[in-house]
């Protein structure tokens, strides 16, 4: 239950920095040049697109193992390790994304992209 708890708050963490990289637009960085601002954009975006469904899927999935385990006759051994398979794939779901956002931010500072500032409102006068 706790690492269900985990996988929600970090799934939601990564949703809202997810949406925070969609909203970044190239005309916000008229110092970085377009295709590199295309290339860290679709970069960060796998990497918490990647977080993201690895944390909503563990969950529904991990339940889903444990109420149908019983109807189709799983049982042991053999539950235990479809469970610790789920979360191994969880966990190395988590990875991948540190490892491409890490990836991402290393382009980020190459670039200059600096996101401290808040990106503007949808159809807020610039």
């Amino acid at each position: 239950m706790l690492f269900y708890v985990i996988a929600v708050l970090v799934g939601v963490w990564l949703t809202l920095r997810k949406l925070d990289v969609r909203r970044r637009e190239p005309e916000q960085f008229p110092n970085v040049e377009r295709a590199a601002f295309d290339d860290w954009k679709a970069r960060a975006l796998a990497a918490e697109n990647i977080g993201s469904f690895a944390c909503f899927v563990y969950i529904p999935a991990d339940l889903a193992l444990q109420h149908l385990a019983p109807r189709v006759g799983l049982g042991g051994e053999l539950l235990r390790g479809l469970h610790l398979t789920l979360f191994v794939l969880w966990i190395g779901g988590m990875i991948s994304a540190s490892v491409l956002r890490s990836r991402a931010r290393q382009l980020q500072r190459k670039f200059g992209i600096n996101l401290d500032s808040r990106a503007p409102e949808p159809g807020a006068p610039k």
